[in-house]
């Protein structure tokens, strides 16, 4: 599903994680990573209705973490959107780059530091976003609503 998803070839990628979903019914993992493609690709309420399913067993899957921190980021919910992302384990540069953008929404003294982390991990992260979230196939309206967020927090543009 995702080496369509990545591909570009969006019908292909859906098909595919429906027919895992098919064959997995149960899997609150398996549901998580076609949400994550069917957010990724702009079919919000789709994509969060499933994460929001998946995210109702323990543990939450990660991928239904960042499904429902990108949701609350989208819906101008900062506070879960930096919470979400901060329960991310790792230091992955979306969850990174959510997080430091919520925290620059907010004008919180945290989105500074936030993001000189993700420098510090991601170091080539800030200087190529667009790149980045261009080929993680995020719909330009998150990315674009994101860069405000990160230049809230003191990201150069």
């Amino acid at each position: 599903m995702f080496a369509h998803f990545f591909s570009g070839h969006l019908p292909a990628a859906l098909e595919a994680g429906r027919q895992a979903r098919q064959s997995n019914p149960y899997d609150p993992e398996v549901s998580a990573k076609v949400a994550t493609v069917l957010y990724l690709s702009g079919n919000w309420d789709e994509g969060a209705a499933l994460a929001r399913a998946a995210a109702r067993t323990e543990p939450v899957p990660r991928d239904a973490n960042l499904v429902l921190a990108l949701d609350a980021y989208r819906r101008g919910d900062y506070a879960e959107a930096s919470l979400r992302a901060e329960q991310m384990p790792g230091k992955d540069f979306l969850p990174s780059v959510l997080r430091a953008a919520a925290l620059g929404q907010m004008k919180s003294p945290e989105a500074y530091n936030s993001l000189a982390a993700l420098h510090r991990d991601n170091p080539d992260s800030l200087d190529a976003f667009d790149e980045r979230m261009r080929l993680r196939r995020v719909d330009p309206s998150i990315t674009s609503s994101i860069q405000t967020g990160l230049v809230k927090a003191g990201m150069a543009r």
